[in-house]
């Protein structure tokens, strides 16, 4: 069969059809891959929008943090500095031998008791005696506060006694917690 036999309507329908296959096979090949491309690339670039918008809210914010972050190294060197590393108890009986002359207080009994162990420190107990007038002891016990290091106050017990004077003392039985830093 040749194609100059056939008619002119089959003739048209064959280059039309053929067109038609001609452009499905460009459309396979060559723009259907591109139109997906375009896709993913239009979700890339959307994510990558939210990725800048994000990037740039804790970009805002940074200076914020910084300042932050230096006002707590400050504050945590200030407060290693109140954990002794060594043991420090002839300084802790000065520091206390000084609130008790200024407050006019009498310590009657100092009794370390033993160091515990915890994550990054050491805590040493030290249980004390102390007697003296209300108002002596409330002077004494804010003398303690001024002391530069790390203590706590524990385990109250205040009694009313009688001296030999017939005035009226208080004797406060309590436990001072020292604390050191426990080296690695």
């Amino acid at each position: 069969m040749n194609f100059n036999q056939l008619s002119k309507k089959t003739k048209l329908t064959g280059i039309l059809f053929f067109l038609f296959m001609l452009l499905g096979v460009s459309y396979q090949l060559f723009i259907k891959p591109r139109v997906q491309t375009y896709s993913e690339l239009q979700l890339q670039e959307v994510q990558l929008k939210q990725t800048f918008e994000n990037l740039q809210s804790q970009a805002s914010t940074m200076e914020g943090y910084r300042t932050q972050v230096t006002a707590l190294e400050r504050r945590y060197a200030a407060t290693v500095k109140q954990f002794s590393i060594k043991n420090e108890m002839p300084g802790l009986l000065e520091d206390l031998a000084k609130a008790e002359r200024s407050s006019g207080v009498i310590l009657d009994s100092f009794s370390p008791g033993v160091e515990r162990q915890h994550d990054f420190y050491r805590e040493l107990p030290i249980k004390i005696l102390v007697s003296g007038g209300y108002h002596q002891l409330g002077v004494f016990l804010s003398k303690l506060s001024e002391i530069n290091r790390i203590i706590t106050l524990q385990d109250f017990v205040l009694e009313s006694t009688a001296n030999s004077l017939d005035k009226t003392f208080l004797t406060l039985r309590m436990t001072i917690a020292t604390y050191r830093y426990r080296s690695v």
